[in-house]
């Protein structure tokens, strides 16, 4: 879990955090929480994963079908894209 948090910043680590505590506390229950056990999940808002895009494809950002084109890729990735999200932030660990 330690590479992982490295490529984590601001909110995300107090969030990752306080889900650690509680869940070690009792108080949620992971599998309540759908997001982290679906195995279809890809934020296309996440800084990371579109770095990562960019370095393994050589997206354009500037490019007004940028979105598109991440829907494209991650759509064949169905339905593991939570797979590939995590294949993309391993990709950024130098």
């Amino acid at each position: 879990m330690k590479n992982y948090v490295r490529l984590v910043y601001g909110a995300k680590v107090k969030y990752i955090r306080d889900l650690a505590l509680k869940t070690s506390n009792k108080e949620i229950n992971l599998s309540d929480l759908p997001a982290l056990v679906n195995e279809d999940v890809f934020s296309f808002g996440d800084l990371g994963l579109k770095t990562a895009l960019i370095n393994l494809y050589g997206l354009d950002t500037s490019n007004k079908f940028f979105l598109e084109q991440v829907s494209a890729i991650t759509e064949k990735w169905q339905p593991f894209r939570s797979f590939g999200s995590l294949a993309l932030w391993k990709s950024l660990e130098k």
